[in-house]
């Protein structure tokens, strides 16, 4: 056989087997397309439209700061930008093909661009500055290399300075100079750049990871075009969320994830569990370093899973602090102490807030539901019901619902615990992808408390909290306090990939579908979706930023009204007074005032600005700029509070055979309370409606 004809044919085979591969991404996106047509609530129309669309959301999502992609780059990928609704109803696969083999050269390029930096020294006396976020992708090759040479210089001196300014809380730096201490860092932080750098060079190394990567990232696109919470997951994604949540070690009971950072972010905790309970802790948190026992606080950017693992999980009960920052952009530090996760029992437990009047108070982080929106056995409204009686035993004068952080879980769990407060009637309707509306009925008669209620919610409460929310609002039956919650009224259930026309048989049951068909609908008729459930009585709080909403989203469904219902709503509380007398209180709240001064600076987060890239520039400039950042994260552990907290009386007589670590949880969640500033003026609310009522 000759050279020539040996060359034709691993040609051949090669170009058989990405054929082959992208057959196959092409069967499942057609196959994902169809799926959604019969199962979505709201099917996307696909057209030169919805091919736009698709086309910005993936080039985003693949170079979010555009340092990945050149203009010529994306030059030649905008000629599928209207095409690209063909190819997913008609089983093509040249875009997926041209984006991946483009992709995959760019990331090569940064690496190289990463392995360069870091063979020198950053110069952080050289006068330079960078412009971010960049309002264009690079111009050619050479601007692009520079372009990522600043950057990565930037993300050195950020680290810096938030390793030394923070610190030295009066750190002055310099003029023209750069301190030895500040070079010795800049070298160690070079190389937890790369560290973190390798979980994405990985992908672009190995082709078969790379091309799966890219696969899946085309499936998901597709999906989240139709809402933001449709999702395509493959099986091991799914096995393994189901086996972490069953674990029955000692853990802090936290599932986390690398996200596209590279940084360990927070993606479930399990319900129950020691971080679930604490309240403090939630989902898309970045977990930025780990204290364990007492070593010393270690960084994560730097760490594997394993290590990861090992220091918040394990077979021992010893605490673990975690220091995380939220998606506002705060940082804080939460003391954890593991614990055998192996019964949903007591999770949910009841303090008293004494003071002028005795207040009971339930802390409710989440539901009691899994991926799939199935009960874990435990039932939510029971728990809740069994803390209601202990209270009632201890004679409060009023009671507090916290669902503030609570991003939802099962609707049914959402409706039997609203119903524990209704005695009868309609608590909501649901409409399917049919358009055909069914009534939400209490399911069952009666209540278990019929005193004052308050709901405690904020940006980040959803899905079934507002559903509980938005029902006792509705009937007057409690005064919803707080932030105008997320925004989610929508309905989601997984289900297997599975059309009778599979390209590839042997995969069947290997991918799965998240999908929205049902929307939720107030007894008014109106819905949370995209609009969340506006407070009776505003208190700021930090999650109120619209870059985290759910009418943030692009692909959100919007909101609409159906026929309402008729149903007997209670007198309503005198809401005007009371949003009067409290609005005065926050005004001249300090903490107040240092949230609605953090939301400002949060709102210029995104916004093009110049950075200088000269340390003692860029100290001073990293000062200037996070003064709202650093006011906010500062304790106010001076600031009295109207209450104390305490236990209920049946939980006082059972302290005495806690164990050390039930005893030191427990002491742990009453300090907690009583630093809460926000619970603070939520029960000067509630004195106010008592004595208004009297």
């Amino acid at each position: 056989m000759s050279k020539f004809t040996g060359v034709a044919i691993l040609l051949l085979l090669s170009f058989s087997t990405k054929a082959q591969k992208g057959n196959e991404i092409a069967g499942k996106a057609y196959n994902l397309y169809r799926f959604f047509e019969k199962q979505h609530y709201k099917p996307v129309v696909w057209n030169d439209s919805s091919s736009s669309r698709f086309f910005s959301a993936i080039m985003e999502d693949a170079d979010e700061w555009k340092l990945v992609f050149t203009k010529e780059d994306v030059k030649k990928l905008e000629v599928f930008r209207y095409n690209i609704d063909d190819e997913i109803t008609k089983k093509g696969h040249v875009f997926i093909d041209a984006f991946g083999r483009i992709y995959r050269e760019r990331l090569r390029t940064a690496d190289s661009t990463m392995e360069l930096v870091l063979t020198q020294k950053a110069d952080l006396a050289k006068s330079e500055q960078i412009i971010f976020p960049f309002a264009d992708y690079a111009a050619d090759k050479k601007e692009l290399f520079n372009r990522n040479l600043a950057y990565y210089k930037w993300r050195v001196l950020g680290n810096l300075a938030d390793t030394l300014v923070k610190l030295k809380e009066k750190y002055k730096p310099a003029p023209g100079t750069v301190p030895p201490e500040v070079t010795a860092l800049a070298a160690a932080e070079l190389q937890s750049l790369k560290k973190a750098f390798d979980f994405n060079k990985l992908k672009a190394r190995d082709a078969a990871a790379f091309d799966k990567a890219v696969g899946e990232l085309y499936l998901r696109h597709i999906s989240r075009l139709y809402d933001p919470h449709s999702d395509y997951m493959n099986f091991a994604d799914k096995q393994q969320f189901e086996s972490q949540v069953s674990a029955t070690e000692y853990s802090a009971g936290i599932i986390y994830d690398k996200n596209s950072s590279a940084e360990w972010e927070i993606v479930r905790l399990v319900p129950g569990g020691p971080a679930w309970r604490s309240g403090e802790l939630h989902e898309k948190d970045i977990i930025v370093s780990v204290k364990n026992g007492n070593t010393k606080d270690i960084q994560t950017r730097d760490l594997s899973e394993e290590q990861v693992d090992e220091l918040i999980d394990g077979n021992a009960e010893e605490r673990v602090t975690l220091t995380v920052k939220s998606t506002a952009g705060t940082q804080k530090t939460v003391n954890i102490v593991k614990e055998k996760l192996s019964s949903d029992a007591d999770i949910v437990s009841s303090f008293v807030l004494e003071g002028n009047k005795k207040i009971g108070y339930i802390q409710l982080p989440g539901f009691y539901s899994n991926l799939d929106g199935e009960s874990t056995g435990a039932s939510c409204a029971e728990d809740v019901a069994k803390e209601i009686i202990k209270l009632k035993k201890d004679n409060v004068d009023g009671m507090i619902l916290d669902l503030r952080n609570n991003g939802g879980g099962s609707m049914q769990e959402a409706l039997e615990l609203a119903g524990i407060f209704i005695n009868e009637g309609i608590l909501g309707m649901i409409k399917d992808n049919k358009g055909k509306v069914m009534n939400l009925r209490d399911p069952n008669r009666g209540t278990i408390y019929d005193g004052k209620l308050m709901i405690l919610v904020n940006g980040a409460s959803a899905s079934a909290s507002e559903l509980t929310s938005a029902v006792l609002q509705d009937y007057n039956r409690a005064l919803i306090v707080g932030g105008n919650t997320y925004g989610k009224g929508s309905a989601q259930i997984v289900l297997p990939l599975d059309t009778a026309d599979n390209v590839n048989p042997q995969t069947k049951g290997e991918d799965f579908v998240k999908v929205t068909m049902r929307k939720f609908y107030r007894v008014n008729g109106t819905t949370v979706q995209w609009r969340g459930v506006v407070p009776d009585i505003v208190i700021p709080d930090i999650y109120q930023q619209e870059d985290i909403k759910e009418r943030n989203e692009p692909q959100a469904l919007l909101p609409d009204s159906i026929a309402k219902r008729t149903y007997n709503s209670l007198l309503p509380a005198p809401v005007a007074d009371l949003a009067a007398a409290s609005a005065a209180r926050v005004t001249q709240n300090r903490y107040f005032t240092k949230i609605n001064n953090f939301l400002t600076w949060s709102a210029t987060k995104k916004q093009p600005r110049t950075i200088p890239l000269k340390w003692d520039q860029y100290a001073t400039y990293y000062q200037t700029r996070n003064v709202a950042l650093k006011d906010m994260e500062a304790a106010d552990e001076n600031v009295a509070t109207a209450f104390k907290p305490g236990n209920n009386s049946i939980d006082k007589e059972r302290a005495g055979f806690l164990s050390q670590q039930g005893k030191d949880i427990n002491a742990y969640r009453v300090s907690t309370l009583q630093k809460d500033l926000f619970l603070n003026e939520a029960y000067q609310v509630m004195l106010d409606w008592i004595n208004q009522t009297k």
